[in-house]
């Protein structure tokens, strides 16, 4: 069984996206999680980018150095940076949704850290932050 992964950060666009450049963007990061084995998903409002990515801890890595080196964004802060036991997006190379600035501002104050370690093992999501992300997801039709 391989160690996994999962960083969730939030950060600030240098400037608003349009549709065609996020569209860019995406094809960029899914032929890249696709090399390393990454998968999760984009959330954005306006300028500012919510993620959520997980995978083999290597590709992990590889995968957040590449957004820390991304001139598109700065103010990039942490919400998790954790070993977790199972995928919660299995099937995303990077699922992405545009979402309202609410949705983003309480994502962004949740409560990250609690019992994530459990996440693979209960039948409810126990982590604030984990619980509205796939709350939200799943309400879009999209299904973990």
């Amino acid at each position: 069984m391989e160690d996994l992964n999962c960083i969730v950060y939030v950060s600030s666009a240098i400037r608003p996206l349009a549709v065609p450049e996020l569209e860019a963007l995406l094809v960029s990061a899914r032929q890249f999680n696709d090399e390393v084995g990454v998968t999760g998903v984009l959330l954005y409002h306006d300028g500012t980018f919510f993620q959520y990515f997980e995978g083999p801890t290597e590709g992990v890595t590889q995968v957040y150095a590449r957004i820390r080196a991304s001139r598109s964004h700065h103010a990039i802060y942490e919400l998790l940076n954790t070993k977790i036991k199972a995928r919660l997006f299995p099937n995303w190379l990077m699922g992405a949704s545009n979402v309202t600035s609410s949705l983003l501002l309480n994502l962004a104050r949740a409560e990250w850290h609690a019992s994530i370690q459990q996440v693979a093992d209960l039948p409810e999501v126990p982590n604030e932050g984990l619980a509205l992300l796939t709350s939200y997801w799943k309400s879009c039709g999209y299904g973990p």
